[in-house]
């Protein structure tokens, strides 16, 4: 019997989590709906929820190596020309990568 899903979680841990919290609110254009403050927050976007936590420091060593472990997050959008005007209204990618 195949999985039934309607929604995907996905959860990204990071010992500064504000930095990353800071460039998906920018990226998104909205704050995060769920915010404790260097604990934990979530973006909602209709049927897939992106957590951004800071791990706990005795589990801290399991994230320390991000180098090595790759992610890519995809997100579909409407208008590409339009969000990569945006991307790049903000900044990104930073100049010299």
């Amino acid at each position: 019997m195949p999985l039934s899903c309607h929604s995907a979680f996905v959860t990204i841990a990071d010992p500064e989590i504000a930095p990353l919290v800071e460039f998906y609110r920018q990226i998104l254009g909205f704050p995060p709906q769920i915010y404790q403050k260097q604990v934990y927050a979530e973006f909602q976007l209709g049927g897939f929820r992106l957590g951004i936590f800071k791990p706990k420091q005795t589990h801290e060593p399991e994230f320390a190596n991000r180098a090595r472990t790759g992610l890519s997050l995809c997100l579909e959008v409407e208008n590409l020309d339009r969000a990569i005007a945006h991307l790049n209204q903000l900044g990104y990618p930073p100049r010299g990568k």
